[in-house]
């Protein structure tokens, strides 16, 4: 009877060690450094920091996922947000381009300007759908785009303060190397 309770034992603490979170099968799953509500992805390989609104954390940290598949940053802010970010040369006009492509959704431009687009899905039904964004940004001679999870589902708010971070977007400042001057 010993022996079957330590190898019970020992089977829980082996599974226990053993689980595992989906989307670290994808990259490293981290906390990004969060200060004065700056968030940065220099960690991640994007020298770019955001300010995120107080009302989109809701005392909750963001949690970032570089997928090494796609070559992208995600973040998450629980079931309200989920974006990702990457360095790509894909303008707002060939996004909307890809969007009026699709062959299941139409889609309504709300905002669209030269580089930030806001849409909504629209079902073949006639039926408006959830919110959408995209933004291509122009920094330290290179382009990033931002985009919301295409499946996501986000409400016209979640969206607008999606937009408030986006413009917030800044590079992010490189620390002097060990010998260099600041």
């Amino acid at each position: 009877m010993k022996w079957i309770l330590t190898i019970l034992t020992a089977i829980c603490l082996v599974l226990s060690g053993c689980s595992s979170d989906a989307k670290e099968e994808f990259g490293d799953n981290m906390q990004g450094p969060l200060t004065k509500k700056y968030f940065e992805f220099a960690d991640q390989g994007i020298p770019l920091k955001m300010k995120l609104p107080e009302e989109m954390l809701k005392d909750q940290s963001p949690e970032i996922t570089y997928n090494s598949s796609f070559g992208q940053v995600e973040v998450v802010l629980g079931e309200r947000m989920h974006f990702s970010l990457s360095q790509d040369d894909l303008t707002v006009r060939q996004m909307k381009s890809d969007l009026n492509s699709d062959q299941l959704f139409s889609y309504k431009f709300l905002e669209c300007g030269e580089d930030q687009l806001f849409y909504q899905a629209v079902l073949p039904t006639g039926e408006a759908y959830y919110f959408h964004f995209a933004a291509s940004v122009l920094l330290g001679g290179e382009r990033y785009l931002l985009r919301t999870d295409p499946i996501g589902e986000f409400t016209k708010r979640d969206i607008e303060l999606l937009m408030e971070a986006v413009n917030s977007i800044e590079m992010v400042k490189q620390k002097p190397e060990e010998g260099e001057e600041a």
